[in-house]
C-alpha cells in the first residue's frame, strides 16, 4: 500500500510538470518571411535601405515609414527634393501622394505615425505634428512645444490602434537645474488638453489601451517609477509607485488590472483594490509584458535587444492561480517594429497571438 501510494503520488507529481507548457510557432501564412520584410494584413512590404515596396509599388527616399496597427496601410516621408506624405493599402495601391512645402528635408526628427483607416500624423520637427485624413490630405497642425526657455527632447505621440485617443508628450523638459515633462490629448484642430505635467519627474513611456478608453503614463524620479492612469478624458484615476528601472506597463481586463515590466521582472497589480496578483523574475531581459485575466496567466516576452532585433528571444507563461511557470525559447532572432507596438491577443483560451514583430507569433500554454 505504501509503494502504491508513493507511486501514485509520483505519477501526480510527473504528470503535473509535463502539463507545464508553452509552445511559440509563426502565425500561419508568415514562415519564411525574412528580417527585411514587414508584415501587413496580406502579403509583405519589402524594405531595402531606405527603400520600400509592397507587391511591386516602390516608394523610395523614405525617411520615416509606418505600417498601420492591422496592416491595412503604409504611411512613408519621403525625400525627393521636396518632403512627400506616401501612403499606400496592403494591396501595393497608391493612396496617397501630398507634397509639403513646409518640411524641411534635412530634419532628422521627422517621423510618421499611420492608422488603418487612413488617416496619419507626422511630427515635421521635433514638436510640432501635422494631420491628415484618409486621403492623405492636410487637415490642421498642432505645435506640442512646451515653451521651456531650457529646451526639450523630441515629442512623441501615443495613440490606440484605430487613433481614437492622441496623446502628444514631451518625455524630458529642462527647467534649469531640473526635468519635467508633459502630456496632452488632441480632440481636433485647436482642442487639446493638458492631463500630465511635471517638473520633476520625465516620462518613460506613454500607452493608449488598445480600446481607446485608457490612459498610462509611466515616469521615473528620485527612487521609484510611478505609473499614473487616466480615463480617455485625462481625468486621473490611479497612481502607484513601481520598483525603479520598469521599462513599461500595460492594462488589461477593462482597466482593472496593470502589469509593470523591466529589469528581469514583472508584476501584475489590482488597481482597483490595489493588490498584487502575481509576480516573475527572469535571467533574461523582459522586453514585454501582460497579464490575461481570463486565463490568470501573465505572459512574458524577453531577450537580449540591440536595436530592434532580439536574440535568445524567450517567451514565459505564468500561471498565478496555480503558481505554474513555463518557458520556451525562439529558435530565431525576432525584430521589433517598435516596442510601443507590441501587444498579445487572446484568441481562445490558453492561446493567443503576439504582434508587433516581423512575424506575429502563435502562443499555446497548458496548465
Amino acid at each position: 500500500m505504501k509503494h502504491l501510494l508513493v507511486f501514485a503520488v509520483l505519477s501526480l507529481s510527473i504528470q503535473s510538470v509535463i502539463a507545464q507548457s508553452v509552445t511559440v510557432s509563426i502565425a500561419d501564412g508568415q514562415a519564411g518571411r525574412t528580417d527585411d520584410q514587414v508584415v501587413l494584413k496580406s502579403g509583405v512590404a519589402e524594405v531595402t535601405g531606405s527603400d520600400l515596396s509592397v507587391k511591386g509599388n516602390r516608394v523610395t527616399n523614405t525617411m520615416s515609414w509606418s505600417v498601420s496597427p492591422g496592416g491595412n496601410k503604409i504611411g512613408a516621408m519621403t525625400r525627393n527634393g521636396m518632403v512627400a506624405y506616401r501612403m499606400l493599402d496592403y494591396y501595393g495601391n497608391s493612396v496617397a501622394n501630398t507634397e509639403l512645402e513646409f518640411f524641411n528635408s534635412s530634419d532628422e526628427s521627422i517621423a510618421v505615425y499611420q492608422f488603418d483607416d487612413g488617416r496619419a500624423v507626422a511630427r515635421d520637427n521635433i514638436a510640432n505634428f501635422t494631420f491628415f485624413d484618409a486621403d492623405g490630405s492636410v487637415v490642421y497642425s498642432i505645435s506640442n512645444s512646451s515653451q521651456s526657455s531650457g529646451g526639450e527632447q523630441i515629442s512623441r505621440l501615443a495613440a490606440d490602434p484605430e487613433g481614437k485617443t492622441i496623446v502628444l508628450y514631451n518625455p524630458v523638459i529642462s527647467y534649469d537645474s531640473r526635468t519635467g515633462s508633459r502630456a496632452q490629448i488632441v480632440y481636433g484642430q485647436g482642442d487639446v488638453t493638458e492631463f500630465f505635467r511635471s517638473d520633476s519627474r520625465e516620462i518613460k513611456q506613454v500607452r493608449v489601451a488598445d480600446d481607446g478608453l485608457f490612459i498610462t503614463v509611466l515616469t521615473s524620479g528620485q527612487a521609484s517609477d510611478r505609473v499614473h492612469v487616466y480615463d480617455r478624458f485625462g481625468n486621473e484615476i490611479h497612481t502607484m509607485d513601481l520598483e525603479p528601472e520598469r521599462l513599461g506597463v500595460t492594462l488589461s481586463g477593462r482597466g482593472e488590472f496593470l502589469t509593470a515590466y523591466g529589469a528581469g521582472r514583472v508584476q501584475v497589480f489590482n488597481i482597483i483594490t490595489g493588490e498584487r496578483v502575481g509576480s516573475s523574475s527572469s535571467r533574461t531581459a523582459i522586453l514585454y509584458g501582460e497579464y490575461i485575466p481570463e486565463d490568470e496567466t501573465i505572459l512574458v516576452f524577453g531577450g537580449n535587444a540591440s536595436g530592434s532585433s532580439v536574440a535568445d528571444a524567450t517567451v514565459i507563461a505564468v500561471h498565478v492561480g496555480r503558481r505554474q511557470i513555463a518557458r520556451t525559447n525562439l529558435d530565431r532572432t525576432a525584430v521589433m517594429r517598435e516596442k510601443d507596438y507590441l501587444s498579445i491577443v487572446r484568441t481562445s483560451t490558453g492561446t493567443y497571438r503576439m504582434k508587433g514583430l516581423n512575424q506575429e507569433l502563435e502562443i499555446r500554454t497548458s496548465f
